[in-house]
């Protein structure tokens, strides 16, 4: 699993997100856009506390552009957006076939660009019981990275 992230603008988020995808296993991140990296924003360690210095990353700076090198790659993009039409999380299953996935996650205030929730092979969502329609991305991701990678009951 690799992990896509689409013009986040949080250092913060970021270091938390290279902390939960290095827990989680993941092969790699793509920091795209506006999102921040750590040769050039030293706030990303506050959070990422070593992981950044050994978790592989690489930077696009079109994250659509990005998302369609790692489908011809072979990867299935997995968007996490709030949006009408996702999957829950916890309902949805990976297919069998899908050998290499990359979860995207977007901008804290705008989400994943619509040409990139365009050609995911899903969207998926958390389920939210409370008056707020989203949680934090870093939260957000954590806890699709961590039910991914090992809430699946294998």
């Amino acid at each position: 699993m690799a992990g896509l992230l689409d013009n986040l603008r949080s250092a913060q988020n970021v270091g938390a997100i290279f902390r939960s995808a290095d827990g989680a296993g993941f092969s790699a991140l793509h920091l795209c856009g506006l999102t921040p990296r750590p040769d050039e924003q030293t706030g990303i360690a506050k959070t990422a506390l070593g992981s950044e210095a050994h978790m592989a990353w690489q930077y696009a700076p079109d994250a659509f552009e990005e998302a369609n090198a790692l489908i011809k790659a072979g990867f299935k993009v997995a968007v996490l957006e709030a949006s009408e039409q996702a999957h829950d999380l916890f309902l949805w299953q990976i297919p069998a076939g899908w050998q290499k996935l990359v979860l995207v996650a977007g901008n804290e205030v705008a989400g994943v660009d619509p040409a990139l929730v365009g050609i995911a092979h899903v969207v998926l969502k958390l389920p939210m019981i409370g008056m707020k329609g989203s949680l934090n991305v870093a939260s957000a991701f954590s806890i699709a990275a961590y039910h991914l990678r090992f809430g699946r009951g294998d």
